[in-house]
């Protein structure tokens, strides 16, 4: 959320409250995090920025490096770019290609 205060127009505070519920057991492996950063990223977009500012490939690509560097720094947890990426960027019946080099 910190990372979109920029997007916040001037005068005007970014104030809310998330509840959380899931039934994802702690540290499965499926990709939890990055989806629920992702979802919650998503959520500020839609309140900060313009729709068609947010689809585009670029914006797919910076919100899933934004969502890397959250958890990163955040939460201290060093994870490559994968997860975030796929639940940023990946759409129903399509191949994703990510070239991580």
């Amino acid at each position: 959320v910190a990372q979109y205060m920029d997007h916040v127009p001037n005068g005007y505070t970014l104030n809310f409250e998330i509840a959380i519920s899931s039934n994802v057991p702690l540290g499965s492996g499926l990709s939890s995090s990055a989806a629920l950063e992702v979802s919650v990223a998503r959520f500020v977009e839609e309140i900060v920025m313009k729709q068609n500012d947010v689809l585009t490939k670029e914006a797919k690509v910076a919100r899933a490096l934004k969502c890397q560097k959250a958890e990163n720094e955040w939460c201290n947890s060093p994870c490559g770019i994968m997860d975030q990426f796929v639940s940023s960027a990946g759409e129903m019946g399509a191949v994703l290609l990510i070239d991580c080099e």
